[in-house]
């Protein structure tokens, strides 16, 4: 298992060619909203939409998002729902068994995450 350590210096990393592909990418490129969760689709990212900009990008996933969180808070509560930046993960209650994940990223229509 990665050290904290590591895991914040991908996600730093990460962030910051996100951050500098935007900068050029501006307003040449489309914004693809990509999503996975099981049970209801296979494990791979699946295209949900895309964007003429990346704000645009974000606010469509935090409206697509934060409903089916809720439905899952309100079904499982709090204490078996692990949040991050790009989505959630449902646990079992008194169990680590994963019940449900839902992640989301908007990125350039130039980066396919499948690849």
């Amino acid at each position: 298992m990665r050290s904290l350590s590591d895991r914040l210096a991908a996600v730093l990393v990460i962030g910051l060619v996100l951050f500098t592909y935007a900068e050029v990418c501006g307003t040449e490129c489309a914004w693809v909203l990509w999503e996975r969760s099981i049970p209801e689709t296979d494990k791979d990212w699946q295209i949900n939409s895309a964007y003429p900009n990346y704000e645009m990008c974000i606010e469509a996933r935090r409206l697509i998002m934060n409903p089916i969180l809720a439905t899952w808070k309100k079904t499982f509560g709090d204490d078996n729902i692990i949040q991050s930046q790009h989505g959630f993960t449902v646990t079992e209650k008194d169990s680590a068994k994963v019940k449900f994940y839902y992640f989301s990223k908007c990125l350039p229509d130039t980066i396919d995450p499948r690849k």
